[in-house]
């Protein structure tokens, strides 16, 4: 690789590779390499000569389409509205190297560019620190629950009906906030009117740690899934439903629909909620198709992690990322690390692939993992299995007890929604996940979608989120007409 002294500011003295205009942006670029992000390319400063070799194998044909194609004016004012902060920069835009400004923008889109740091002031101000609430579980954890105010000042005045958010594994709240305004589904439903409350599990960066135990002590991370059911979700429905005084609807994506209906197995927890909608529902993980989680489940990732003194799992750290690397590694193509993991997305906007890196992913437990392997391997839906003699001890029995999905009562409503891309919450386990269920829950079924297309799809609003609100609406009618009937 052909270095140069780079001549000027802060890379002073410093090799430089040459086709960078400064170090800062040749250090973006390398970090981007080592996290085999393919989203980087001109924004990190490329000259105009690499920023077109580059372009041809990372899809950035979307950037010299015609201003007129109103399909790419959202992938493009979400790209320039995440530019990370460069010294300089240049992109190669249909042909022609144009430095970074709204201008240029303007220009070359017809459209308003937003900028980055007034678009995440914005988000802020809807998440106020006042509406953060710190909870604590029956066994000591601090979680963060944040309440979302809309931006329609009305609506604000005379908040709708509760709606509690509960993120995927290896996720936060945040994420319901990584799309666009007009897509994120925290800020759609506020704007709908409803009161939102979004959920952070323990362990995630959102969330405040324990009353005693430090996150360094391997007992903090003594969990799985089923505490983050019967203990978090628990605590945050109560907490909800204590200070609304009204039942409350869920929405859960991924984990947090494998938590939700765990929870809602509990008759204490199901008298608290009016209906949930599940995004990509699982119970069952038997047939999932992701070619990087059955490698990990094959070479029994989790009792390496565990063997090598492991207890918190962060792929942000040098270890795991050390590990994805050497199960890829002529095993498998990990250059799109994310559909090895989730299936192919038909609707994610690649061009904020760095933007969404700023906050996922969260850490989680080995323990948790071990748990999804466990479901995985044994094709159940049941609580942690820790062998005979501790399942004898805590259990009562040598096989741990199964979540009895038929325990959810017929009359709560259900919505679910999946997709016949996801490869983690396959067509066939969620079939076998109706088959358990009292109720006959409303459905809504996206060929194309891949597993993480319902938090980050670009059309999202049109392709699922109207309908859910419709769903959520016709419940919230429906209660109000029973109380009714009750008050005559």
């Amino acid at each position: 690789m052909a270095l140069k002294m780079a001549s000027k500011g802060k890379g002073k003295g410093k090799q430089v590779d040459n086709r960078f205009v400064s170090e800062k942006a040749w250090q973006c670029y390398e970090g981007a390499i080592k996290r085999k992000d393919k989203g980087f390319i001109a924004k990190c400063g490329l000259t105009t000569a690499h920023a077109e070799a580059w372009s041809r194998g990372r899809k950035w044909d979307i950037f010299m389409s015609e201003p007129e194609d109103l399909a790419i004016e959202p992938i493009v004012r979400e790209f320039y509205a995440n530019f990370p902060e460069c010294d300089s920069g240049h992109v190669y835009v249909r042909g022609i190297d144009v430095s970074i400004d709204a201008k240029v923008v303007n220009d070359f889109y017809r459209i308003d560019p937003i900028d980055r740091d007034e678009y995440m002031e914005f988000k802020k101000k809807l998440i106020k620190e006042e509406e953060i609430l710190k909870i604590q579980t029956k066994d000591g954890y601090l979680l963060g629950l944040q309440r979302v105010s809309s931006r329609n000042a009305n609506l604000r005045v005379g908040r709708g009906p509760p709606v509690l958010l509960l993120h995927g594994l290896f996720m936060g709240g945040d994420a319901w906030f990584l799309d666009s305004l007009e897509e994120s589904l925290g800020f759609v439903l506020a704007d709908h009117g409803f009161d939102v409350w979004v959920g952070n599990v323990r362990g995630t960066r959102w969330s405040h740690g324990h009353i005693s135990l430090s996150e360094n002590n391997k007992d903090f991370w003594d969990w799985s899934w089923q505490e983050l059911a019967l203990y978090d979700a628990a605590e945050m429905i109560h907490t909800v439903n204590m200070i609304t005084s009204s039942k409350i609807f869920i929405v859960g994506h991924s984990q947090g629909t494998i938590i939700t209906l765990a929870a809602l197995t509990q008759l204490d927890i199901v008298k608290m909620v009016e209906a949930a909608a599940l995004l990509s529902p699982i119970t069952y993980l038997e047939h999932i198709s992701a070619p990087l989680v059955l490698r990990m489940v094959a070479v029994h990732l989790d009792q390496m992690i565990f063997a090598m003194g492991l207890h918190q799992v962060n792929f942000r750290s040098n270890v795991l990322i050390s590990l994805v690397d050497s199960l890829c590694d002529g095993h498998l193509d990990c250059n799109d690390l994310l559909t090895t993991i989730t299936g192919k997305n038909c609707c994610f906007n690649n061009s904020r692939v760095d933007f969404y890196l700023e906050y996922e992913p969260h850490p989680s437990s080995a323990k948790n993992m071990r748990h999804l392997f466990q479901m995985i391997r044994k094709g159940t839906f049941s609580l942690y299995n820790y062998g005979i003699f501790k399942n004898l001890k805590l259990y009562g029995q040598t096989k741990p007890p199964a979540f009895d999905l038929s325990r959810i009562p017929k009359s709560l409503p259900l919505w679910m929604c999946y997709g016949g891309n996801d490869a983690l919450a396959d067509v066939t386990d969620v079939q076998h996940t109706l088959k358990e269920l009292q109720s006959t829950p409303e459905l809504l079924y996206l060929e194309n979608y891949g597993h993480m297309d319902f938090i980050l799809s670009i059309k999202a609003k049109e392709d699922f989120h109207n309908h859910m609100i419709a769903f959520f609406r016709m419940q919230d009618q429906a209660s109000h007409f029973d109380k009714s009937e009750k008050l005559v």
